[in-house]
């Protein structure tokens, strides 16, 4: 059982406002004086589970099977989204404003090349990859054979999200409220889109690009033809995620608990549909519609053909992103350091998958790879590496070949409930990272936020106070 200790609270305290220090220097200066210091380090003492961790009994123990030795790979500060371009996976590591290139054949980091500000996510083309620096607001593009910046553009204030339709990359910028469109054959910026305020992620139907405008409650449309603004659609509140289905796309509603469906040939909406508490993520399997639903640790299916709910399946705490390989899903649920496996032909979860080593994993996004999914474990600086044939953790580092993915049954990138067994089997005991206080998880939330108060800023980014709003 890990057990904190006055020695490596310090640690732990450097670790957190370290990385805060980096992104939100006036934040950390509170923290100068030595009172001011001893009451962080008891805030993340108790927030990180060192109370769970040190009472005679534990406040939350699970007895999972633990393989010896999972394979870990080490990356930069606060990873989050990655990419795949053919066998590398190329981790944006939003705190340290470097991109970590991972070999998938050994599982190793062969580069880490220096970027903007801030990267969140990044989107391929060809031999290019588009990094958006949420931070600096511009684009570091990356030569993939090379593995070097061939160029920075400069775009619009807080680029978010970019989606690429043709040979064109449209960077939604949240903080100028335009979209910035970059012809990828000569990487120059062609046309800025304006009037679309809190662009966030968007999604593209044939020659029309839908943006989210997150802080309000509208879809805007953007005519890719023209690169011009056409319509904005009204939606529920907050609308984030969304994916299409044919000539439908699904809007996920964060603030209003629901889904908007808009007809793309009409661009209204034709129905709302509603799901769980805190809407994260949506992904598609043929003809159903699966949404992560943060805060109320569930994920709904969607009937497309009905537009009604078939089903919700429980997952773990707060589930965030999702990954599709062939008819399962993988859910990352960011409180309880697991993954759910669901298996979309009964809509049940099949397994779990604990990231336990070490305790505190957060998983958030995940990226899949042939027989590989990349799992980004932000508060650890880690990727771990699920084999997707068995639903396990690698016991070591390159177990396994990349394979060739099964996505026969995907539209978009009875339960066992069995742990990542390898060749170590006995049961040990294992403490949740989290103490199982509605309070804590919130404030856990919380603190992520003001990691990313700039991504944007605390008041909306990411669920916060998951509890604390129940």
């Amino acid at each position: 059982m890990a057990t904190y200790t006055t020695a490596n609270m310090p640690t732990i305290t450097s670790m957190i406002c370290g990385t805060l220090s980096n992104m939100h220097k006036k934040f950390c200066m509170q923290f100068r004086t030595s009172c001011a210091r001893i009451v962080f380090m008891l805030i993340a003492f108790v927030l990180w589970g060192g109370l769970g961790n040190t009472l005679s009994t534990p406040l939350a123990v699970l007895s999972i099977p633990r393989a010896l030795a999972d394979c870990n790979i080490s990356v930069g500060g606060f990873a989050f989204f990655s990419t795949a371009v053919g066998t590398k996976v190329f981790v944006n590591n939003y705190g340290s404003d470097s991109v970590s290139v991972i070999n998938s054949v050994t599982d190793t980091v062969t580069a880490t090349i220096s970027v903007g500000t801030n990267p969140y996510m990044s989107v391929n083309s060809g031999t290019k990859l588009y990094v958006i620096n949420y931070g600096s607001s511009n684009v570091s593009v990356i030569n993939t054979t090379t593995n070097t910046v061939s160029t920075t553009i400069s775009v619009g204030a807080n680029p978010y999200w970019a989606t690429l339709v043709g040979t064109k990359l449209y960077v939604s910028n949240y903080g100028a409220g335009t979209v910035s469109v970059i012809d990828t054959a000569t990487d120059t910026v062609t046309s800025t889109i304006s009037g679309i305020s809190t662009a966030y992620v968007s999604t593209a139907i044939g020659s029309k690009l839908y943006v989210s405008k997150y802080g309000g409650t509208s879809v805007a449309v953007i005519d890719t033809s023209t690169d011009t603004l056409s319509t904005s659609i009204t939606v529920g509140t907050t609308p984030y995620s969304s994916v299409a289905v044919g000539t439908k796309l699904y809007v996920g509603n964060y603030n209003s608990a629901n889904v908007s469906v808009i007809d793309s040939a009409t661009d209204t909406v034709t129905s709302t549909i509603t799901v769980g508490n805190r809407p994260y993520d949506i992904k598609a399997i043929g003809t159903k519609v699966y949404v992560s639903n943060a805060f109320s640790d569930t994920v709904s299916v969607i009937n497309t053909a009905t537009d009604t709910v078939s089903s919700t399946i429980t997952v773990g705490d707060s589930p965030y992103y999702m990954s599709v390989s062939g008819t399962k899903i993988y859910v990352s649920n960011f409180l309880d350091g697991t993954l759910s496996v669901i298996n979309s032909a009964t809509d049940t979860v099949s397994t779990t998958i604990a990231l336990m080593t070490p305790a505190v994993s957060d998983p958030y996004s995940t990226t899949l790879l042939g027989t590989k999914l990349y799992v980004e474990r932000i508060n650890t600086n880690i990727v771990g590496v699920v084999d997707t044939s068995t639903d396990t953790l690698l016991s070591s580092c390159g177990a396994a070949a990349p394979g060739t993915p099964d996505m026969t049954a995907a539209t978009d990138s009875g339960s066992s409930n069995t742990d990542d067994v390898t060749s170590d089997t006995t049961p040990k005991s294992v403490v949740s990272p989290v103490p199982p206080w509605n309070f804590v998880k919130g404030a856990r939330h919380l603190l992520l936020g003001c990691v990313l108060s700039g991504a944007p800023s605390l008041s909306h980014h990411r669920p916060l106070q998951k509890a604390l709003i129940q």
